[in-house]
């Protein structure tokens, strides 16, 4: 397996997860043509697509792609156009992510939902124990790197014995 880090991906604050609800996404500019809106790790077909992203915006959270025989029919005001539109969309779009990562279940809530609640916290442990059986056996090093986790089973056996 060839697992690599990416220095540009944004682990601490995975909005891709969120974005994937609302990509991709078709605008349509003229009659015949139409803009594709993905996300930004998505990819597509270099053969049928052309990415104009930069010409539009600066936006690393999202791709604009348009079909290659669409491509010379955007003239320069539509272009001016659709600056000032995803200017707009770009800034209500990361409202949005921020609006959406603040109401976002955290890891500690999930902790004490499972603390007041025994039938799902004894339901969850027995699954747990059932699927991370070969990787406790094979990798105990992963689960003991697993924060919420261990907080977990620490729970489970303070609450249950």
């Amino acid at each position: 397996i060839n697992i690599s880090y990416n220095q540009e991906y944004n682990y601490s604050e995975n909005i891709i997860g969120d974005l994937k609800i609302i990509f991709p996404l078709t605008l349509n500019v003229l009659e015949g043509i139409e803009l594709l809106i993905i996300d930004s790790h998505s990819t597509f077909d270099t053969n049928c697509y052309k990415d104009i992203t930069l010409t539009i915006t600066n936006s690393n959270v999202f791709k604009i792609l348009i079909k290659l025989s669409d491509n010379l029919k955007l003239i320069d005001n539509i272009i001016k156009e659709l600056k000032l539109y995803f200017f707009n969309f770009n800034k209500t779009l990361k409202q949005k992510l921020v609006q959406e990562k603040k109401i976002r279940i955290k890891e500690q809530q999930y902790i004490d939902i499972y603390k007041h609640d025994p039938y799902r916290r004894r339901k969850l442990q027995k699954m747990m124990s059932y699927e991370l059986t070969h990787i406790k056996q094979h990798r105990p090093d992963i689960v003991a790197s697993w924060k919420y986790y261990q907080e977990f089973e620490k729970m489970c056996k303070e609450l249950d014995g």
